[in-house]
């Protein structure tokens, strides 16, 4: 009877192991390279150089952020132009009654030149029975050439310039900001990426531990069929394995929702989305070699303070106060401007130059004006004097900041890395209990609980070696991105 009820107890356990393996072949949202491998699939290695890769040519935020380099050479362009030299031409006429009262043509050339002294060529031509004596020409026209000279305001520095040298400033501005975007877009890759590496390492062990209580469960139930068990040892094997079940079902999850969001950043060459078809699995690379030494240290935070993006942003900007206030000063002078043009019919010297040029033909003048109390320019000055002290505090503080920030998250990543060593020599401790008291119980000398028991802490040792190394990856891309290292060498401090 004993026997015949040790058999009903087996069968009915059998029973809810077939359940539970129903429900978990529900689970089955997207293929796991650990499924295309049993299947025979072809699965491949997917490293995070390869996925930075995919990322820098067909992410859209760094496709966009590379717009803004080129934006800012266009700006360039632009503040060129005000140099570029101009053809313009008037034409004036009036007739009336049939009457040509005037007619009136002046088409010149101007070309301004860096330091605010314009040039100009040009031919006038006046006609008419009503023409002004002053606008009067010969018959053949008059042509002429000149200059314009500022004396006071203008000399130094003025718009033109101005305009231009900050727009070159604002070329780096934009190239940092570029950087700044696209270092963003690839720490929040390298995070999810490790992500995905810890939920697939979390699988492989689910998985593995799954399978062996499945075989000590098998073998227990034989056990208790054969009556050299008590059913009771199979309850303790069924709820172990049912345990390591929903310990592998949230591993397949955990795995299939980190899949998910590392495909957030795949594209192809078409800008169309790529989705993660279980063919691809994470591979674990030590991409960054004595990040530990002081010396690497030093040089991280020298590249810090020289290159990165928000420091080169806040140099920009203080270059740029630096011509407002040459502009700001140059506005305190008086603006005074000489004018000279040399006119003659065919532009040719009848007589020595030195006659020619002082004593006859020729159109000169002056244009002068000063505000009496300067205050709009006072205030202007003041006020971009004030806006570079604010610029320097910034520019100390935020330096300050980057360089607690480096130190902070490097003395976590030093630590990290002790921890690990640390952890793994636990995993070693807790793999030979676990050994050990597997061999006390096929002696007999143990129990099934103490089996459970040493396992469950040999898996919760790995599980937590596993978050110490996936943080420390994620301490060294924090860490590069505190520096501000530039996209290109992420994982190479030159």
């Amino acid at each position: 009877m004993k026997k015949f009820l040790k058999i009903i107890f087996s069968l009915f356990f059998l029973m809810q192991l077939n359940q539970g393996r129903a429900q978990q072949d529900t689970l089955s949202i997207i293929p796991t390279p650990l499924e295309a491998i049993g299947s025979g699939e072809s699965v491949q290695p997917f490293s995070l150089d390869e996925f930075y890769q995919l990322i820098l040519q067909y992410h859209p935020i760094v496709k966009q952020s590379r717009y803004l380099s080129p934006l800012a050479q266009e700006e360039i362009r632009y503040a060129r132009g005000s140099f570029d030299p101009k053809a313009q031409a008037k034409l004036k006429q009036k007739v009336f009654e049939d009457k040509n009262y005037y007619q009136l043509l002046d088409a010149y050339v101007s070309v301004p030149t860096w330091f605010n002294v314009d040039f100009k060529a040009g031919f006038e031509r006046a006609e008419g029975l009503y023409v002004n004596p002053e606008s009067s020409t010969p018959d053949a026209g008059l042509m002429y050439a000149g200059v314009s000279v500022p004396i006071g305001k203008g000399l130094v520095m003025d718009a033109r310039r101005l305009t231009l040298r900050q727009a070159q400033i604002n070329q780096q501005a934009a190239e940092a900001e570029q950087l700044k975007a696209i270092n963003k877009v690839l720490l929040s890759a390298a995070k999810d990426y490790w992500q995905w590496y810890l939920s697939y390492r979390n699988l492989q062990v689910a998985e593995e531990i799954f399978q062996l209580s499945d075989e000590r469960f098998r073998a227990v139930r034989q056990a208790v069929l054969n009556g050299d068990e008590a059913p009771i040892d199979s309850v303790q094997a069924f709820i172990n394995f049912q345990q390591r079940e929903v310990t592998y079902m949230e591993a397949r999850i955990g795995f299939v929702n980190s899949s998910l969001l590392v495909s957030n950043y795949l594209w192809n060459e078409n800008e169309e989305p790529l989705e993660m078809d279980g063919s691809l699995y994470p591979v674990y690379e030590d991409l960054l070699e004595g990040y530990q030494s002081e010396e690497f240290l030093a040089q991280l935070m020298m590249l810090a303070s020289q290159r990165h993006p928000d420091l080169v942003k806040l140099d920009a900007k203080a270059r740029n106060l630096i011509l407002d206030k040459k502009m700001a000063v140059e506005n305190l002078k008086p603006e005074l401007n000489i004018n000279y043009n040399i006119i003659n019919q065919t532009l040719g010297f009848e007589n020595e130059l030195g006659q020619n040029v002082f004593n006859n033909n020729y159109k000169w003048g002056f244009d002068f004006s000063f505000p009496i109390l300067l205050r709009k320019e006072r205030a202007k000055l003041k006020m971009t004097k004030i806006k570079m002290e604010q610029v320097d505090f910034d520019r100390r503080q935020r330096e300050k900041e980057i360089d607690t920030e480096v130190l902070s998250i490097y003395n976590e990543l030093v630590n990290t890395n002790r921890l690990i060593e640390i952890q793994r020599a636990m995993v070693e401790n807790y793999t030979t209990l676990l050994n050990g008291e597997q061999a006390m119980f096929e002696a007999g000398e143990s129990s099934l609980f103490l089996v459970n028991t040493r396992e469950s802490q040999l898996l919760e040792a790995n599980q937590k070696l596993l978050k110490l190394e996936v943080q420390l990856e994620k301490d060294k891309a924090l860490l590069l991105w505190a520096a501000g290292v530039e996209e290109l060498n992420f994982y190479s401090v030159q």
